[in-house]
């Protein structure tokens, strides 16, 4: 901001601040009270040294002053309520609700020197705060007339789609009735119609009334992110060292290698960006299309070829396209309806890829030649699943030589190898003048093709290792001459993992090409007899994944909703030699490699001949760190971490509470749920709330709350950091996962209670979760929102249905909700391969007894207790098509007898929403003010409370752009080492280390290795953990000014102008 804005800003809030002071009290004789340090953080615009005598009532006096108050008024309080009110509406701008919020923190300010050191401004008070408190009733009052809850009666009648009846007697001689079937048809103009007619009503329902609101999220949202945010590096054998990068102003990522001076022939530090998506955005197929994704991108193990999948539509249906790295060029030939799939031969002539039937399943695995411009008559098709509830997926093994193949159903599979160091013969299509260099003649766009015999590796057909058995599955890696399976057969619920020779597996085996295989019980014996078991089963412990090193076998596991891992050492032939990683938090999340898919995939294969595991991990309050683990050495090095930015200072995850609640079921079972929020907000008056659900003023308060919830697929959602989130924790949100049944989050038998006919323990749970909320007194219904996505909107969808009135708001993303029409029609994407999750309710009448219990759409009914709605959906949706949040919606609208609102969005987008680095934010700024505009939650952030200047101070996570992140390593003890992760602090003079060790039950501190610094637990209690609870005589010991540079006062009023 420029001085002269700024100075437009402050007069702003002068002339603000004007019409409000009819009459005030005088602070000129405290300019010389006893200077008593203050618990602020950076209330001035000048830098304070250490050395800086502590602030006074002065200071105070400085700031209020800068916002128009006038020191010299009289000190009555204000008695005039009519002449206040009319003061306020006369001067108040269109924007009046930020302004309104700048002098709702104003107050907070005071309250906080006054509170900090009762004593030295104990006169300030007398005179001050009753006025403050009615300045603070009034602009709360002004501010909720300025943006009043939402009711649909202050709009225009939202569209109705008509009914159109349509029925059927289905198998079980039901009439079956769906009025708003015709609105599956997306080709039908009054479909359109009726689509944009809801999207206009959503634009005068939420966007124009909270335009300021999502301008601001907007902003709060940028002002967080790295726009240039690099991933972590990787070097690879040719010399170059990888990695990707978002770019400022531009929505998608550019892909950069580099190698060091020296290197063929360089004369220093030689960087190209081999691969700019903003570029391929702009290519005429997708210039002007609503949505763009790279999906995946594979290197050639040669290093001159990369492969990377496009998706133009959100349909999940990919264009392959090739580049050869030497000479910069696009190569000629694409593949079209592919899956994300890729992988390449040794040489990189050849590619593996998986094409799409039209229900958008994979049932073909092809072969390619790069530059081939007919692939249509020339690939060849190795392998071809003809079972529609078999999906194909495509992988290589962590050493590299064998391309795995795995048909999988929902509880099924079945693994198919090709050997990539397999010489073999086969009739192909190459170039005319091909030679086993791959001259660079021989790729392009005039090379004549010609059909011959070659011997080659490369060639090698798929064999299948492990037929397929109902109800079991394989997950194959590859070390040595053993393969390593996990595998849930067996009568226990979890998996288990064992080792095999290849050579007992492969002499069993041929190589059909299709689902006719080979002797299944000769294949099944040899497996028996040479098995040797790594890992048992175990009740209450699951297998996520693992991957293999040269020397080492890791295993991520979960155990009673928290993950660990173990790290096996295979040079021990026994495998008795191993031990655990562990961690510091007792809710966070972990996941192999990167979340990066180039950079995870390329540091698969370059890590296996290393003694290093490659993680990521993360937390409610741990922004995303990608670890490097030397397991010989039990040491860990953060080679990434995701940097938190903000004009306001930087981020300080000491502010921020999270732990794990237990709601309990109703047949007794304990439901856990992640929980997370701001400790200075829980329980307080937050400024700017338009929902009070207490008015005694000494509390207890309640917050609002957004309860997320998913219960499907054995899938589990696990707690994360997001920047965005803080924009709803800094308004004294609590936000929540309930981790019901349906997810694994307590491993495979949780899943089972919660599918198929057990489907309703999951809706269960959730309601149980939201009782359980608001009777520990976290929040009331009033301030209560639920989310979900896909079958999560499923979940939301059941709620509304069976408890209304529980919630006051509702946020469902691509939903799944006409269960009973969807699963009942076969010619649908998907339907075929969910019959294991959801049950096939034309073959089972148990199954679609229950299915019709909770189905969403089918219970719609009349109802004046439905909560503010907000639904979204994609066209381009293969997953779940566009018609079903369409049809939820219309069946509401004649059913919907509240006052409340209900919105539908539906984007030119498929299942995960819109792409790029920015647009993805506009959506988001509008659930977002969605929900607080439901909620009645504060416009703006709460300012970061006073904090103690005190030996640990806050951690600086990441590194502002242009700045250099630090990182060490730290070896730790025995079997359960304590490693730690060094991160840049806010004082020079100190660095502090976060323990990489789980807690024992009960120890909710963080753990430190021996001769690191002090200890530091936390409070079980979060208002006596809140920084506005800690003693005072700690801030009088301390001399230190805060670490920002700029006045508090002046960040409100900057960040908003």
């Amino acid at each position: 901001m420029s001085s002269s804005d700024m100075h437009d800003a402050g007069a702003a809030a002068g002339n603000l601040a004007r019409p409000l002071r009819k009459r005030t009290s005088s602070l000129r004789d405290l300019t010389s009270a006893p200077g008593t340090p203050l618990a602020v953080q950076a209330v001035r615009t000048e830098t304070v040294s250490a050395t800086t005598a502590p602030p006074t009532a002065a200071m105070l006096l400085e700031d209020l002053s800068a916002l128009g108050w006038d020191p010299d008024g009289p000190a009555d309080v204000i008695d005039d309520s009519a002449q206040l009110d009319a003061n306020v509406t006369a001067t108040m701008p269109a924007d009046a609700p930020q302004l309104l919020e700048r002098l709702l923190h104003l107050v907070d300010l005071v309250a906080d020197y006054v509170r900090f050191a009762p004593d030295a401004y104990a006169d300030v008070w007398r005179h001050l705060g009753p006025l403050l408190h009615t300045i603070s009733k009034h602009a709360r009052a002004h501010q909720a007339l300025h943006l009043p809850l939402p009711h649909q009666s202050a709009h225009a009648p939202p569209p109705l789609a008509p009914k159109r009846a349509f029925s059927t007697i289905n198998c079980h001689g039901d009439e079956w009735t769906d009025d708003f079937r015709w609105l599956h048809d997306r080709t039908n103009p009054e479909v359109l119609n009726y689509i944009a007619r809801e999207n206009e009503y959503t634009r005068d329902c939420l966007e124009r009334p909270t335009a300021a609101l999502r301008t601001q999220l907007v902003r709060e949202f940028i002002d967080r992110i790295d726009e240039n945010e690099r991933t972590a590096e990787v070097a690879l054998p040719d010399g170059w060292t990888y990695y990707s990068r978002k770019v400022a102003g531009h929505e998608y990522r550019q892909h950069v290698r580099y190698r060091a001076a020296g290197d063929a022939g360089c004369a220093g530090v030689e960087e190209e960006v081999y691969l700019d998506e903003n570029e391929l955005a702009a290519m005429p197929e997708y210039a002007d299309g609503a949505y763009f994704r790279v999906g995946f991108l594979r290197h050639s193990p040669c290093g001159r070829f990369i492969a990377f999948g496009i998706d133009g539509a959100g349909t999940e249906r990919f264009t392959i396209f090739f580049k050869d790295l030497h000479r910069r060029v696009l190569l000629p030939d694409r593949l079209h309806d592919c899956w994300e799939n890729f992988e390449f031969s040794h040489d990189g002539k050849w590619g593996f890829y998986l094409a799409l039937d039209s229900t958008e399943r994979a049932f073909q695995v092809r072969r390619h030649r790069l530059g081939d411009t007919n692939p249509a008559a020339h690939d060849q098709v190795l392998y071809q699943e003809d079972d529609d509830m078999y999906f194909l997926t495509l992988t290589k093994t962590c050493n590299s030589r064998f391309v795995l193949v795995h048909a999988g159903a929902q509880i099924t599979s079945e693994t198919w190898a090709l050997d990539l160091n397999e010489v073999a013969t086969a009739t192909v299509w190459v170039p005319a003048d091909d030679d086993d260099e791959g001259s660079e003649e021989a790729i392009t766009g005039d090379t004549e093709w010609v059909e011959k015999t070659v011997t080659t590796s490369g060639l090698a057909v798929p064999r299948r290792l492990f037929p397929r058995h109902e109800g079991v599955q394989y997950t194959v890696e590859a070390h040595g001459d053993l393969l390593y399976v996990l595998t849930d057969e067996g009568v226990h619920k979890n998996n288990w993992l064992f080792r095999v020779p290849m050579a007992s597996i492969f002499a069993a085996t041929e190589a059909p090409t299709s689902t006719e295989s080979t002797d299944d019980a000769t294949a099944a014996n040899n497996v028996d007899a040479h098995c040797e078991v790594v890992i048992p089963p175990r009740d209450f412990v699951l297998i996520e994944d693992f991957q293999v090193r040269q020397n080492h076998l890791v295993v991520f596991e979960r155990s009673n909703c928290i993950q660990n891992v173990r790290v096996i050492d295979l040079r021990d032939t026994s495998l008795q030699t191993f031990h655990y990683v562990s961690f510091s938090e007792t809710v966070y999340s972990l996941w192999p490699m990167s979340l990066d898919e180039e950079i995870s995939d390329l540091s698969k294969h370059v890590l296996f001949a290393t003694n290093v595991v490659r993680y990521t991990y993360t937390s409610f309050l741990q922004p995303k760190q990608i670890v490097d683990y030397h397991m010989d050495e039990r040491a860990f090095t953060v080679v990434h971490t995701e940097t938190v930015a903000g004009a306001a200072g930087p981020y300080n995850p000491d502010l921020y509470a999270a732990h794990r609640l237990f709601a309990i079921g109703e047949d007794g079972t304990a439901v856990p749920m992640s929980v997370v929020y701001r400790k200075d907000l829980l329980g307080r008056p937050l400024p700017g709330s338009r929902v009070h659900a207490n008015d005694n003023e000494l509390g207890p308060w309640t917050n609002p709350t957004l309860v997320h919830a998913y219960g499907a697929y054995g899938s589990c959602v696990t707690p994360i950091f997001s920047t965005q989130r803080l924009s709803l924790l800094d308004r004294g949100f609590v936000y929540a996962i309930a981790h019901v049944r349906g997810g694994a989050d307590l491993g495979m038998a949780w899943y089972d209670e919660g599918k198929l006919a057990k489907k309703p323990n999951t809706i269960k749970d959730f309601v149980r979760c939201l009782h359980h909320l608001v009777k520990e007194g976290y929040t009331t219904p009033a301030q209560l929102a639920i989310y979900g996505r896909s079958a999560g909107g499923l979940l939301m969808g059941a709620v509304l249905n069976e408890a209304p009135d529980l919630v006051q708001a509702c946020l469902m993303e691509v939903p799944f909700v006409d269960v009973v029409n969807t699963m009942f029609d076969a010619s649908l994407p998907w339907t075929a391969f969910e019959y294991t999750e959801w049950g096939n309710p034309a073959a089972d009448r148990t199954i679609y007894d229950v299915m019709r219990s909770y189905c969403p759409y089918t219970n719609v009914q009349p109802r004046e207790t439905y909560p503010h709605v907000m639904v979204c959906g994609g066209m381009n949706d293969p997953r779940v098509s566009f018609f079903e949040p369409v049809k939820f919606v219309a069946k509401l609208r004649h059913n919907w007898q509240s006052d409340n609102v209900l919105l539908l969005r539906i984007d030119d987008a498929g299942h995960g929403g819109n792409s790029g680095q920015y647009a993805h934010l506009d959506d988001l700024a509008q659930e977002y003010a969605f929900l607080i505009y439901a909620l009645g939650a504060p416009l703006m952030p709460v300012p970061a409370p006073v904090v103690p200047r005190g030996d640990v101070t806050p951690v600086v996570v990441g590194s502002r752009p242009g700045s250099v992140a630090r990182s060490a390593s730290f070896t730790g003890g025995r079997a359960s080492p304590t490693p730690g992760i060094t991160l840049e602090s806010v004082s020079p003079r100190r660095s502090r280390t976060l323990s990489h060790r789980r807690h024992e039950p009960g120890n909710v501190g963080l753990d430190v290795p021996r001769g690191g610094v002090v200890r530091r637990a936390r409070s079980p209690d979060p208002a006596a953990a809140a920084a506005a609870e800690i003693d005072a005589r700690e801030y009088k010991s301390k001399t230190a000014r805060g670490d920002r540079g700029v006045s508090r006062v002046y960040q409100w009023v900057a960040n908003f102008f």
